[in-house]
């Protein structure tokens, strides 16, 4: 099944696009374009396959980190959020609406005193 955002390329001027969507033009005064039938995105691209790229963005399934509740709609974006917020952080809060991450086990019994005690 091809997806609603994914379409055939439609000539368009230069001018009609902005400047964040705009890919490197031929010289000629119009080009061969893919536009995103996403409502409310106004993007284009030059390759069909940059536009399917893009239409990940507007879907529904997504990439879950099993030890925090990230999400995300790239599987590269999940692994590097996993490489920036986990790698070397074993020891995971669970107290209910926390979620934070340390190295070793006594920085957590630390983290727990310090930000979960009751006084």
């Amino acid at each position: 099944m091809v997806s609603p955002v994914l379409s055939t390329p439609s000539a368009f001027t230069p001018q009609s696009i902005t400047p964040q969507s705009q890919e490197r033009s031929s010289g000629s005064s119009s080009m061969s374009c893919y536009p995103c039938k996403a409502p409310d995105c106004s993007k284009h691209f030059s390759h069909q396959r940059k536009l399917k790229n893009h239409a990940k963005t507007h879907q529904r399934k997504t990439y879950v980190c099993e030890t925090c509740p990230a999400q995300y709609p790239h599987a590269k974006s999940l692994r590097e959020h996993r490489q920036t917020k986990h790698q070397n952080m074993r020891y995971y809060c669970d107290v209910e609406g926390c979620g934070d991450f340390v190295a070793q086990k006594k920085n957590m019994k630390r983290h727990k005193e310090s930000k979960h005690a009751h006084p």
